[in-house]
């Protein structure tokens, strides 16, 4: 009640200023799209985190086992969890990215997908949703766990855990702040981003939509572009 009123009262002096009209700065909130897959689409849920947007896979953790693992090594998927994870995933709102026939029996909302491969599919989310600009906007999620919180490590703290090639030829590694994969941006990240970016051109119709539009508020440290891992595919 206290904020119904303090919107009301604020809107009343407005209005008494002179103002025709009157609207809270945040009454057009920006869509920020929030979804969740199944294994079978692992692949785009990568993709689409290497853009910076949220990407659950349905049943997946952070491997315990297997300690020294890297890269997408160091993540399992549990069958016997999906079905409450899209549960859970459709009381948050996220939207179920698909490519089931059989959709009766999906909880929440569901985008069913069209695209026959990883790089069609994920070009086509970015165009359904308008998000096309989120190619060169330099939003970033860990490829491995999801996560949006970023630690900039000097080339002594990555020494250990980087192979000595990449030591001696990159400048900037980060750390991801929920899993602790260690990134760069490396070689093969530039290539990956690049083939990104020309299937989204190629698919595209119309103008990219203005990145204020759909942007997310940063974390704490958003790298440049979503870097490199080893044994990150």
């Amino acid at each position: 009640d206290d904020i119904v009123c303090d919107c009301f009262s604020r809107a009343a002096r407005r209005l008494s200023e002179g103002e025709d009209d009157y609207a809270p700065e945040s009454a057009e909130e920006p869509f920020v799209l929030t979804a969740i897959v199944e294994n079978r689409h692992a692949t785009l849920a990568r993709k689409l985190r290497m853009v910076g947007v949220d990407c659950e896979v349905a049943g997946e953790y952070i491997r315990t086992d297997k300690p020294d693992a890297q890269g997408v090594a160091r993540v399992k998927v549990d069958t016997t969890l999906q079905d409450a994870a899209l549960r859970r995933a459709a009381a948050m709102g996220r939207v179920f990215l698909t490519t089931r026939l059989k959709t009766a029996s999906i909880p929440g909302p569901y985008y069913l997908l069209l695209g026959e491969d990883a790089d069609a599919q994920f070009a086509e989310v970015l165009e359904v949703f308008g998000l096309r600009f989120l190619v060169d906007a330099g939003e970033s999620r860990c490829g491995i766990c999801n996560g949006r919180r970023w630690r900039r490590l000097s080339r002594e703290e990555a020494a250990e855990e980087v192979p000595e090639p990449v030591i001696s030829t990159e400048d900037n590694f980060y750390r991801c702040g929920d899993c602790g994969q260690v990134f760069w941006t490396g070689e093969k990240y530039t290539n990956a981003i690049d083939a990104l970016r020309s299937t989204v051109v190629s698919a595209a119709v119309g103008p990219p939509r203005a990145p204020e539009a759909a942007s997310t508020a940063r974390a704490a440290f958003t790298p440049p572009l979503a870097p490199d891992a080893g044994g990150f595919t």
